[in-house]
């Protein structure tokens, strides 16, 4: 696999492979993390739509997805974003993958850090909620919380501005909105 899974997500899949599915406390076993991590893990592999859930509660159970499984191929390098709206290219993804590594791996990072990483991704594309909870792996009411704030303050703008509250909102960098309205 690339390098762009960690440990953890590896033996998720090659569990859920062999297995034909994968929980918490097999995975928690596996690796000696911490079950929240691993949840983190779980429900980040079953964004991307790696893993589908079969039973839910305390006692979570996945197992492949069924695009995994039928081998439905999607375009060349690209990834299928959390919002499932649509897909992006695969060096795009990475390089949001790792502007969000400072929010992921500290659990505890200062308002103006996240505020900063957050205009900095939808600098490169624009991004639902979703998709931002899955790159910053951080609860969906938080995230809209800052984003309020962002679009408050003028850094970032709705993608839809005349719908604030369509369903597949997704906000971009207010200095890419202002440089498309000048090529426009």
């Amino acid at each position: 696999m690339s390098s762009q899974w960690n440990e953890a997500e590896q033996l998720a899949l090659v569990h859920a492979k062999h297995h034909g599915y994968v929980d918490n406390a097999t995975l928690t076993r596996l690796t000696g993390q911490h079950p929240a991590d691993i949840s983190k893990v779980l429900v980040g592999l079953r964004n991307r739509q790696f893993l589908q859930m079969v039973s839910g509660g305390r006692y979570a159970c996945y197992e492949l997805s069924s695009q995994v499984t039928s081998g439905t191929r999607m375009p060349i390098n690209t990834v299928i974003l959390p919002s499932k709206q649509e897909t992006i290219p695969i060096n795009i993804w990475n390089e949001l993958m790792q502007l969000g590594t400072i929010i992921r791996d500290h659990p505890r990072v200062n308002r103006l850090t996240l505020e900063t990483v957050i205009v900095q991704i939808c600098a490169l594309a624009p991004l639902g909620v979703n998709d931002l909870e899955t790159l910053l792996q951080r609860k969906k009411q938080y995230l809209l919380k800052i984003i309020r704030a962002l679009i408050a303050s003028g850094r970032i703008n709705y993608f839809y501005p005349h719908q604030p509250n369509h369903p597949r909102q997704k906000y971009i960098a207010t200095e890419i909105v202002s440089q498309n309205a000048r090529s426009g």
